[in-house]
Parts: C-alpha cells; sequence; structure tokens
C-alpha cells in the first residue's frame, strides 16, 4: 500500500543469485534461468530440500552484478527471462554486459534445447492500466499479509509498485463480500480485483450451491464493469476441521466453474497447500484455520503464478515501513467504566494534563504474532491497555494536534478498534455496526478538510486503533 518498501536485488539476476539457488537447492550453477526458476518454485512450495552440503559446482564470480541503474521500473507485458542468458531485466543494458552474462552461465545455457519457446502459460496482465489491486477476502486477507508479499515481490523484481488496497473482514462469507462489493471494492475504481473466500463459508455450513451464487455474482457485476477478476480457491483446514477440509473440495470445483464462465484467472491456493501439506510442512497457525506465515507465503505464490509472474520469487521475510500519513505523537488517558460518548459540547473539554500518557508512534516493542508484527511496523496503535496506566474501561481517549501551512482536502483512514474521530470540534467518524470494515488500515476512508494553523484531532478508541491523514484515498 505504500511506496516506502525496500527493493530487492533480482535473485536470478547476479551471480550471487544462482550462486545462493546452487547453495540451497542443488541445482548446479550451468543450468538455464528455467531450471533455476523451477527449482525456486519447488523451494517455495517445500518439495525440494535444502542441502546441508552443496554438490560441487564451477565458482562464479562474486562480483558479477548484472543489475543496477538500467534496471526497469516499468509494467512488462508478458515478457520472460530468456533461458539463454541471465535475464538482467534492464532496460537499456550493454551488450557487453549481456555477453558477460551469458559467457557466465556456461555453454550449457546455449544448447538447442534451451533456444526453444517457454511453455504456453499466462501472461502477466499487470499492465500500467492494471495496477490498482483491491484484495477482496476474509481475515485471511484483513491481516494484511499476502497482498504486501505480493507487491514486495513485484517491487523487488523490478516491476512497477501496484497499489494494493485490503478489503478483508474477519469472518466474513461470500455473501458478505458480495453484499459490500460496491463500497469496499468497486468505490476505489480497481484495475483487478482479488477474490479469496471458502473457509467461513465450510464453518458455517454454507451450502457450496450458496457459496457459487455469490462468487458469481460478484463476477457478473466485475465482469460487466471490465474489471478484471482473480479467484483464489480456498485454503486448507487443519485436523480439528478434517471433514470439514475434505469438503472443500466443493466449493475449489465452484470456483473453477465460475472461472470457465465468467473468464476469470484462478489462484491455486488450495493445490498448492495441499502439497506443501503432504511435504511435511507446516503452513497453518494453531487454530488449524489461519495460515501461518509460511502459509501466506504460498498464497502470494499462487497469486502471482495466477497472473504470469511465475519467475518472480516470494520474499523470504517481509519489509514494511510505516503507511503514509500515520498520526505519530499523541497523548491519551483510560477512560472510567460506563464513560459516556462525547457530543459536540463535552468534546469542547477535552484537553491533556499531567494525568494524560504522551504515545509515540510506530511502537517499539515488538509483537509476537507475526501478522500484529507487520502492522506495528505500519504504524497501528496495539498496546494501549499495557502502556496507558489506570483503572477503568478498555476504552480510551486520544488528543493529537495536526500543523497545516494552508489549509487542504484530506483522507482520514481508520482501521482496527477506533470508534470515533473528531476534527476541530465536528465528528467526522463513528463506528457502526454492521458491517465491521476489518482490521486493516484504511477500513473507512473519510474526506475531510484541514485548516492553516493547528487542527486537534480527538478520537475514542479501544485497545489498538490506527489513524493516518492521506491527500488520496488509493494509497
Amino acid at each position: 500500500m505504500h511506496e516506502g518498501i525496500q527493493q530487492g536485488a533480482l535473485p536470478i539476476s547476479t551471480s550471487a543469485g544462482l550462486r545462493r539457488l546452487s547453495e540451497e537447492h542443488g541445482v548446479h550453477a550451468r543450468c538455464t534461468l528455467k531450471e533455476v526458476a523451477q527449482a525456486r518454485r519447488l523451494g517455495e512450495r517445500g518439495l525440494v530440500k535444502r542441502r546441508s552440503r552443496p554438490e560441487r559446482h564451477t565458482p562464479l564470480p562474486e562480483k558479477t552484478i548484472l543489475s543496477g541503474t538500467g534496471v526497469e521500473t516499468r509494467v512488462r507485458h508478458g515478457m520472460k527471462p530468456d533461458n539463454r542468458c541471465a535475464a538482467v531485466n534492464m532496460k537499456k543494458a550493454a551488450p557487453a554486459l549481456v555477453a558477460a552474462a551469458c559467457a557466465l552461465i556456461g555453454t550449457h545455457a546455449m544448447s538447442d534445447a534451451d533456444k526453444s519457446p517457454p511453455p504456453a502459460g499466462p501472461k502477466p496482465f499487470l499492465s500500467p492500466s492494471h495496477r490498482r489491486i483491491v484484495f477482496v477476502g476474509d481475515s485471511i486477507t484483513d491481516g494484511n499479509t499476502y497482498p504486501q508479499l505480493i507487491r514486495q515481490a513485484l517491487v523487488a523484481a523490478g516491476y512497477a509498485a501496484p497499489i494494493c488496497i485490503n478489503a478483508g473482514v474477519g469472518g466474513d462469507t461470500a455473501e458478505g463480500m458480495s453484499a459490500r462489493l460496491e463500497t469496499t471494492a468497486i468505490a476505489y475504481q480497481p484495475t483487478l480485483v482479488s477474490i479469496s473466500a471458502g473457509i467461513n463459508d465450510i464453518l458455517h455450513g454454507v451450502p457450496a450451491t450458496n457459496y457459487e451464487a455469490h462468487i458469481r455474482m460478484m463476477a457478473d457485476r466485475l465482469k460487466a464493469l471490465n474489471i478484471p477478476v482473480l479467484l483464489l480457491t480456498p485454503s486448507i483446514l487443519g485436523p480439528q476441521h478434517a471433514q470439514a477440509d475434505t469438503n472443500l473440495a466443493q466449493y475449489v470445483e465452484a470456483i473453477h466453474r465460475v472461472a470457465g464462465t465468467c473468464g476469470c484467472q484462478v489462484a491455486q491456493v488450495n493445490r498448492l497447500m495441499k502439497e506443501a501439506r503432504a511435504a511435511g510442512r507446516q503452513i497453518l497457525e494453531n487454530d488449524s484455520v489461519h495460515p501461518n506465515f509460511e502459509g501466506q507465503r504460498l498464497i502470494a505464490r499462487a497469486v502471482l503464478d495466477a497472473l504470469g509472474y511465475v519467475d518472480v520469487p516470494v520474499p523470504e521475510k517481509i519489509s514494511v515501513e510505516m503507511y503514509p500519513g500515520v498520526i505519530t505523537n499523541w497523548m491519551f488517558r483510560r477512560l472510567p467504566e460506563k464513560t459516556v460518548p462525547l457530543d459536540p459540547e463535552s468534546v469542547k473539554a477535552v484537553r491533556p494534563d499531567e494525568s494524560w500518557t504522551a504515545y509515540v508512534l510506530p511502537e517499539t516493542d515488538p509483537q509476537e504474532i507475526p501478522w500484529l508484527e507487520i502492522e506495528r511496523q505500519t504504524g497501528f496503535a496495539l498496546s494501549l491497555d499495557k502502556k496507558v496506566p489506570g483503572p477503568g474501561s478498555k476504552n480510551f481517549q486520544g488528543y493529537a494536534i495536526l500543523k497545516e501551512k494552508a489549509p487542504r482536502k484530506v483522507f482520514f483512514n481508520t482501521g482496527a478498534e477506533l470508534q470515533t474521530v473528531w476534527l476541530n470540534g465536528e465528528r467526522i467518524f463513528k463506528f457502526s455496526a454492521p458491517p465491521w470494515p476489518g482490521f486493516h488500515a484504511g477500513g473507512n476512508r473519510v474526506p475531510a478538510e484541514l485548516i492553516k494553523g493547528d487542527n486537534v484531532v480527538i478520537i475514542e478508541t479501544g485497545p489498538t486503533f490506527f489513524l493516518s491523514v492521506t491527500e488520496n484515498h488509493d494509497w
């Protein structure tokens, strides 16, 4: 979502990258790029075991770097690395550098077999006009891990960074997603919509026919608007839900039927997870429902494959920074039990004193739960209950001042347990359920106008919240 994610070097565009693949997966350094990519994908799926002692191979010079200032940053239509050289993916690479790359990989890379075209497959369709992706889903999406991994992977591979908008809502079903499609997806004028549903449907006993009907409703609606759709097959369930996991086959079949009639791409999440489970990998949390970080990486792998980016590796670690416009400096107080919510009169009297606690974001204490650690780094407040002292409820009031040199129109972006937002004495946001907008940042994006000078922001919230101020609503 944000533009600050660190870019990485292209793993298969450097000798070091080839060396790493050789050592980790037992791939000979003189293999073709096609073979390297295949081995990497198998490694990501857990189907190739890493060797404790790599086979001997021809060393490659450590300082041969095939990436640099010429790395192409625009989206490329269907471009895939050439098997005959290291696929530097450079806009204007020097001929000598390309020749050196081919020489480094070895004469085997120039064999007749390698000159044949690669098998036909889906081509990347994230063209320059396909750069605003909305991820519709349930809690598996709401945690915002696989969308971040997808964006990070594309940026690291030299592709233009897509705008990723999270529309995941914990506990949601296909029917719920269909009901909110207009407000949480179409309203952002997406150029691609990813839909991940099924786990809550199966656990709540929703018939597969009902599930299929609502998936079809969403696909048909988006197709009518000429918006490409990516359907994700449901993930898997653990031993605690063995029968439901077996019954998921009906939901997987439903996804393929809808895709066949509506012309949607399909991300094979269920298949990749079954393969990983069969290989002995742990990909679910202890609740037997939610994918752990490795499971989230598999979802990202399935999405990238479906979009045609089969040679783009999924990051082994996620790298994030704070979202744009996060309000970082606050004063907080814990509210007594049964406190009456603020109104236009009482909000005027809210002023911090020595009893309030200073609170600065991002928080410095790491979170034990991986997806919450990601949210901590992106600017969520997650520890008010621990950091703000005093007896009382688990509700809090926060106070911040935004200084502006001139008036400007903005969006206040909410998340987590934020209840109300007051700007200069006027309430601009109040949470009302249903529907629950999800935990993720930007569940609500509220238009407002800041004045010149000091702008007083007062919030009422539970122990966790997110609030940022941006000029664009599709960050």
